[in-house]
């Protein structure tokens, strides 16, 4: 496995480079006046984090903690949720 942590090192950078652009969705997306239409883009963007993050994210932090910049329980993290995400994404725009 340790042969794969130089590829695995590098879509963990490419993962953790969509933020920006997913920050850039959320911004424009609570701009939309359709309520229906404003949930939808929010919801979707928070099944993007939730897939990015529990997909690509942690198991490649889990198995080489020492690429984790961000140094927090996984187990214990409330935002592992695309409920509980869409939640928080939905009370930003209210």
């Amino acid at each position: 496995m340790d042969e794969d942590k130089g590829y695995l090192e590098s879509i963990l950078k490419i993962a953790l480079s969509f933020d920006s652009g997913i920050q850039e969705i959320v911004d424009e997306s609570k701009k939309i006046k359709d309520d229906t239409l404003r949930e939808k883009m929010l919801a979707a963007v928070g099944l993007v984090v939730k897939h990015l993050t529990l997909g690509i994210i942690f198991p490649i932090t889990k198995l080489y903690p020492d690429l984790d910049n961000e140094k927090w329980d996984k187990d214990d993290d409330p935002l592992l949720t695309a409920e509980l995400l869409q939640a928080r994404l939905r009370k930003d725009v209210t």
